[in-house]
């Protein structure tokens, strides 16, 4: 998978982003909140045009994750 979250500069640790494809709104909520303790919030959970739940939280180690959960 690609991407165009590069909206930094560049440097070691922040050019991966691991995606999880949940199988549920309940899994997708569950990760998120578990990812984004002692971390941050790049998105917020929200609906997107593509049909799907999604968020981007980096967790207290600094790893980035890209959370999808496609609706419908």
């Amino acid at each position: 998978m690609t991407s165009d979250l590069a909206r930094e500069k560049r440097i070691e640790g922040n050019t991966v982003h691991l995606c999880v494809n949940c199988n549920s709104e309940e899994e997708l909520n569950r990760f998120f909140s578990n990812l984004s303790v002692g971390g941050t919030i790049a998105e917020k959970l929200a609906d997107m045009p593509w049909g799907a739940k999604y968020g981007a939280p980096t967790d207290k180690f600094g790893k980035q994750w890209i959370l999808n959960f496609q609706m419908g």
